[in-house]
């Protein structure tokens, strides 16, 4: 069996916790009648999000797979996610689950092009430097102060100029964490 193809990429940009993001994915998916709807997600992260209460490891299996520092950035990030989320009254990963239903709906296969989670918090584990690790404690005393603090609105996906900004800071002050969460995957 033949499966046609057009030529046509559509990349719609999110942001894991806005309400507009939800709206443009199925808006995108209304007007591109995609074959194949590809969301930056794992099995995974899929399985979390579309189960009601997963089953999750201990803290101490999961430090094991991933490494002290893959676990306290998935607990921060997720607490972030989740704090920030609250105020915009969305679910994290909102935007990722209406592709994947959207797409269920209109018959188009899902296809999930994030490498496996754990693999990405391992690598993290593994790649951060001392001074990373202390670049991220002066970022993070700088914040609690509000020095240099980048200010933004998080109910949008910013601008692609803020996006390749903040990128740049990122991979030039923290060169291992840029590769294993931006280049790696």
């Amino acid at each position: 069996m033949t499966t046609e193809f057009t030529d046509r990429l559509t990349v719609v940009g999110t942001s894991h916790i806005s309400p507009k993001s939800i709206a443009t994915v199925k808006k995108a998916i209304e007007d591109n009648e995609p074959q194949i709807v590809a969301v930056e997600l794992d099995q995974k992260r899929l399985i979390a999000l579309t189960t009601k209460n997963p089953k999750r490891p201990s803290a101490l299996a999961i430090i094991r797979r991933v490494g002290m520092i893959g676990y306290i950035f998935s607990l921060a990030g997720n607490w972030v996610e989740h704090k920030l989320g609250d105020k915009l009254g969305t679910k994290p990963g909102s935007e990722m689950l209406t592709a994947v239903q959207r797409a269920s709906e209109t018959g188009a296969r899902v296809a999930l092009i994030d490498q496996d989670i754990e693999v990405t918090l391992r690598r993290l584990s593994k790649g951060i430097t001392f001074k990373e690790k202390l670049n991220g404690c002066v970022d993070v005393v700088k914040g609690v102060f509000g020095k240099g603090v980048m200010t933004f609105d998080i109910a949008s996906v910013p601008s692609s100029q803020l996006i390749e900004k903040l990128l740049s800071q990122v991979k030039d002050r923290y060169p291992n964490f840029y590769r294993v969460l931006v280049k790696e995957r």
